[in-house]
């Protein structure tokens, strides 16, 4: 979708919606069927990637033995995060 909408120009919201709806009749059942089934991994890789930029964060502002004196990150394992 994101390569046929670099070529698009919208106007207004009709125009937009107009255009989407006809790209989700011209796409056949099997895209979305693989997209539902691709969901789960897609969740996984992008909550990973939360992960890193959190963890990144707090290192950026706390650190283990105290504020801002070892330098130290703060690492909490991913399933904490859910």
């Amino acid at each position: 979708m994101l390569s046929f909408m670099s070529e698009q120009r919208f106007t207004s919201f009709q125009d937009t919606r107009k255009w989407v709806d006809s790209w989700i009749v011209s796409e056949d059942e099997e895209f979305f069927r693989r997209g539902i089934r691709m969901l789960p991994q897609v969740l996984v890789y992008e909550l990973r990637q939360l992960n890193v930029i959190l963890i990144a964060y707090d290192g950026a502002y706390r650190n283990v033995d105290g504020p801002m004196n070892s330098g130290r990150l703060i690492a909490r394992p991913f399933e904490e995060m859910l």
